[in-house]
């Protein structure tokens, strides 16, 4: 019997939730995508523990090549995903020494099923060494309350093995303690921004660590670890600040006995780091581009087929190519104009995507990106339209990291990125250049 279709509606939006990663099914690879150069250079030496940033733009699809790279990893590595978001974990105020005990505990996951009386073990000897003597251990909780509260993701090969692997908690946590889901993983809020390799607490963590790693590679046959790690891109105004403590000013993560990926907040892409010194490797993440239309209709295409609403009876294809025109080539931005049509052909009654649910979620989207927009902005907003670069008001930085600037990848032969202003805002842009003047700041 045929699914009713308000229900299809209904679907069709859950799978066009902007915040949702790209299933092994729904994935579409970008033109310039990495996932492949990176699991391939993980993928190359099992021995090694190659650690890697994935930068790029909020909602360029960091997310959905991460977890690409986990299908591909799991075929030699034993590949483990950790979602700060869904942990309830505040990328704002999580230190290095946070995410180590992070990762630990979701690696004593597969050790617990193992043996949970060798698992206990090591997470009591984890949580010593993450409080540092200095702090109440038994307010961490046990193993058990961690992984309930710890959201990892699945490496598997579909979109039912993406969603088993997800385990989410439920609340936040009071006192003194941050990120505390339910009865879950439990963090100190008051811990210092920077904690040396070096130092006592440092070296005591990463020999904790090492136990852990090695336990957890004996109880695969001895299979390589790789630790993927998301939901840093929701760091506040600060995040240069914070990605050089976390990344650049300790070896906390960089030292660490297995391969990392980590998905960084957008201040990678507009402030100059050093990461590389101390052991990383950055993996730009692009999006689709301004000329990637027929990619991001694809991406769209896969989710209105899994609703089963296909084309060309319940949207009409030229739809879904001006949603990823007006997108910027960003796949988060295309997703969340279809959703809000979707929405919007839902409240009608009917069973099509129509041209004026299409200019509505333009509407609604473009008013969206120019709230809180003032003079300022504008002003450096022309200045991105005029020459394609970032200029150096500090305003730039979060005008990219809000989506209102888009990076485009360099063209052959250059070394540089174009910025673009986004181009829902393009029509403002022109319109209030005669009331902004030729004044320079």
């Amino acid at each position: 019997m045929a699914v009713p279709f308000p229900e299809r509606w209904r679907e069709l939006k859950r799978l066009l939730d902007a915040d949702q990663p790209a299933t092994a099914t729904q994935y579409v690879q970008p033109p310039r995508g990495c996932a492949e150069d990176v699991w391939q250079e993980i993928a190359s030496d099992p021995g090694a523990t190659p650690k890697i940033l994935l930068v790029g733009a909020r909602g360029g699809g960091k997310s959905s090549e991460l977890r690409e790279i986990g299908r591909q990893l799991r075929a030699t590595h034993q590949v483990i995903g950790v979602d700060l978001d869904r942990s309830g974990v505040g990328a704002a105020s999580v230190t290095a020494i946070d995410l180590l005990y992070l990762s630990g505990v979701a690696l004593l996951r597969g050790v617990r099923s193992a043996d949970a009386d060798r698992a206990d073990q090591l997470f009591g000897e984890l949580a010593t060494a993450y409080a540092g003597g200095e702090r109440e251990v038994d307010s961490l909780g046990s193993l058990a309350e961690a992984l309930e509260g710890l959201s990892t993701f699945a490496a598997g090969a579909g979109a039912a093995a993406d969603a088993l692997g997800l385990a989410t908690g439920v609340a936040p946590g009071l006192g003194s303690l941050m990120g505390a889901v339910g009865r879950g993983i439990r963090l100190f809020a008051d811990r210092p921004g920077v904690t040396a390799e070096t130092s006592p607490a440092g070296h005591r963590m990463l020999l904790a660590v090492d136990a852990v790693a090695r336990a957890a590679r004996a109880v695969d046959g001895g299979r390589p670890l790789c630790v993927l790690v998301d939901g840093l891109e929701k760091m506040n105004g600060q995040s240069g600040d914070r990605f050089r403590q976390i990344f650049e000013e300790t070896r906390l993560l960089s030292d660490a006995p297995w391969a990392s990926v980590y998905a960084a907040p957008p201040s990678t892409l507009t402030e100059t780091h050093a990461a590389e010194s101390v052991g990383w490797r950055t993996s730009v993440v692009w999006g689709f581009g301004p000329d990637g239309v027929s990619d991001l209709r694809a991406l769209l295409l896969r989710r209105f087929d899994a609703a089963d609403m296909p084309l060309p009876g319940h949207c009409a294809p030229a739809l879904l190519d001006r949603m990823a025109e007006q997108s910027g080539g960003l796949p988060r931005e295309v997703m969340r104009l279809a959703h809000r049509a979707a929405e919007l052909a839902r409240r009608a009654g009917g069973e099509r995507v129509e041209p004026g649910h299409v200019d509505a979620a333009l509407e609604h989207r473009g008013e969206e990106l120019a709230q809180g927009l003032h003079e300022g902005h504008w002003r450096v907003l022309r200045r991105v339209a005029a020459l394609g670069m970032l200029p150096r008001e500090d305003l730039s930085a979060s005008l990219f990291a809000d989506g209102r600037v888009i990076a485009c990848a360099p063209a052959r032969g250059q070394r540089a990125p174009t910025f673009f202003v986004h181009p829902l805002l393009r029509g403002e842009v022109e319109r209030l250049g005669p009331l902004l003047g030729d004044e320079e700041r």
